[in-house]
């Protein structure tokens, strides 16, 4: 998908450029650290901006767009905790001229960030992702073009969801995958009225994360790989939180193994039975 993605996103910075013969067109491409178990990571999103301009190179080729090209920078600290990281490769990419237009980052709050920016600079901003309802703002995001899932639907449902059951507290687990929904949600219902919380679930610690949220909500969401959901769920039953006290529900993106995992509760594992409730 994203092989058709990318090629549309240079084809929006094309349209800018028809008068522009001869431009050498500098984008600031941040992205983020280099792992294969993040959704957006380089070794997944990198090879899908090469074929978008090798279709670009061949459309100026055949005379369809003026003569043009892309001159490409790469920041590879996008997503950085704090954000700040991602201003200032924003800033210094702007300052320095390597910053006709911004690709990335791909996770929420530095987008934020990188828009903010480049609506006051008045120059395009693309993402792949960032499906936060915060950037659905377009008077304050001008010049700011998603390519992700509509997700603002989601949350809609997930509002009407509390408001069918009465529900008024909600406790998020998350894993790094899934920063940006996390975050997303718990400033949407947090708007609606919800008093809701968020949890990291950093590894090693499944059962501190549960305890947490067993003082804080009995409705519990869990957006996390499958590994992850299982292990939870596992917990859970350990701590006795299944005997129908707490609500759990599991959300993931994209229906995609690769990304997701398995968390299906027969996986020939001693713990299968348990998960088979």
């Amino acid at each position: 998908m994203l092989c058709y993605l990318c090629p549309f996103w240079l084809l929006i910075f094309s349209q800018f450029t028809l008068t522009a013969v001869g431009t050498e067109l500098p984008i600031c491409i941040i992205l983020g650290e280099n792992s294969s178990s993040l959704l957006l990571s380089p070794i997944r999103i990198k090879p899908a901006i090469d074929i978008a301009l090798e279709q670009i190179a061949h459309l100026v080729k055949d005379q369809s767009y003026a003569n043009f090209t892309f001159r490409c920078t790469y920041s590879y600290d996008g997503c950085s905790e704090p954000i700040r990281g991602d201003v200032a490769v924003a800033v210094e990419a702007y300052t320095s001229g390597d910053a006709w237009a911004f690709f990335g980052p791909p996770c929420n709050d530095a987008l934020v960030a990188v828009a903010d920016l480049s609506a006051s600079w008045n120059i395009p901003v693309i993402s792949l992702s960032s499906d936060s309802s915060i950037l659905d703002d377009k008077a304050r995001f001008p010049t700011l073009t998603r390519m992700s899932h509509e997700i603002t639907a989601l949350y809609d449902f997930v509002v009407a969801l509390f408001e069918e059951f009465k529900w008024k507290t909600c406790m998020i687990l998350y894993d790094d995958n899934y920063i940006g929904f996390a975050k997303g949600l718990e400033h949407t219902i947090h708007i609606s009225g919800v008093d809701a919380h968020e949890h990291l679930v950093e590894a090693g610690e499944i059962e501190e994360a549960l305890e947490e949220a067993e003082f804080v909500s009995r409705i519990i969401f869990i957006s996390a790989d499958g590994d992850t959901v299982r292990k939870l769920m596992k917990t859970a039953y350990d701590l006795k939180m299944i005997s129908g006290n707490y609500v759990f529900i599991s959300y993931h993106p994209f229906n995609n193994t690769g990304d997701f995992g398995d968390d299906s509760w027969n996986q020939t594992l001693y713990f299968d039975l348990i998960l088979s409730h």
